[in-house]
């Protein structure tokens, strides 16, 4: 599966409710326009309990959290 914002591009994180893969540079950004995010948060996901995704979404949203509480 090749990246859903660059075509060119392996997936190498994939959801599995829209079918829809994410190359490296896209989950390593931090622009939310960009980045590897949930593509549908708000709704049901058969797949959230053991999605790479959601996963790498919350973990970059507690760092910057924690980072601006340092700042």
């Amino acid at each position: 599966m090749n990246c859903r914002n660059h075509p060119d591009r392996n997936a190498v994180a994939i959801c599995y409710k829209y079918e829809r893969g994410f190359c490296l540079e896209c989950c390593d950004c931090l622009s939310p326009d960009e980045c590897c995010e949930c593509l549908n948060p708000e709704a049901y996901c058969e797949f959230r309990t053991r999605c790479g995704l959601w996963e790498m979404a919350r973990e970059r949203k507690r760092s910057k959290r924690r980072s601006s509480i340092l700042i």
